[in-house]
């Protein structure tokens, strides 16, 4: 008995083998695949780098869990199906230089840092996150110069820059912004005249300039902008 049950088992495996491969319509069985979006990775560990670098602030993040992560807002990319963060705004008490790792972020639409004992200078590259509709930086203890390349943020709304050591002449690339509708440096150590360049800001409504250390006339092409 036992042999006829093994020889009777061996027929209908050969026949379910023979069934399955001469039957080419016959669908394979695949793992579901997880539709549900993700968070860029690219954007997850920039935001992981810059936290490591120049936090903490706030509350303590879990860097597993973007619910945790304050100031930091994202937005769905429905060609990727991916989380971008659009933006990061927080006051708080940020600690050692400017991070490298917020050009990655290149879905950036808002950018503030308030607070804290930030250095370095603004860098640069800032001109690369072109997609910047608010940048603020203030109450820190960033220095140097305003970067030509800041008029490449063509998008810019409304540009604050304040309370820190930032020094030398106003760019003239700041005639760029064109749909810029606020510009306010104060509390710096920027010097020499007002561009003239701002005269092209066509959208600018609000333009504050205290307690700096600009000299000459204020230009007539400004007012006329304004």
């Amino acid at each position: 008995m036992k042999t006829i049950s093994v020889i009777r088992l061996f027929i209908i495996y050969m026949l379910a083998a023979c069934t399955i491969s001469c039957n080419s319509n016959v669908p394979s069985l695949e793992e579901p695949k997880d539709t549900a979006p993700h968070l860029n990775e690219s954007d997850s560990l920039a935001m992981v780098n810059i936290y490591k670098k120049i936090g903490p602030w706030g509350y303590d993040w879990d860097l597993k869990d973007i619910q945790t992560w304050g100031g930091v807002d994202i937005a769905l990319e429905t060609s990727t199906n991916q989380y971008r963060i659009v933006g990061f705004n927080y006051y708080g008490s940020f600690s050692g230089e400017f991070p490298d790792d917020f050009r990655k972020l290149t879905e950036l639409r808002v950018l503030g840092l308030g607070g804290g004992t930030l250095s370095g200078q603004i860098p640069s590259w800032i001109g690369e996150l072109t997609n910047l509709i608010y940048l603020y930086i203030g109450f820190n203890q960033i220095s140097g110069p305003i970067p030509p390349e800041i008029g490449k943020l063509t998008n810019l709304k409304q540009l604050t820059i304040g309370n820190n050591f930032v020094n030398g002449p106003l760019p003239e690339e700041l005639g760029n912004l064109a749909n810029l509708q606020k510009l306010v440096i104060c509390d710096t150590k920027v010097s020499g005249s007002i561009p003239k360049s701002l005269g092209k800001l066509d959208k600018i409504k609000n333009i504050v300039f205290h307690n700096n250390q600009l000299s000459g006339e204020f230009p007539i092409e400004i007012l006329e902008a304004v």
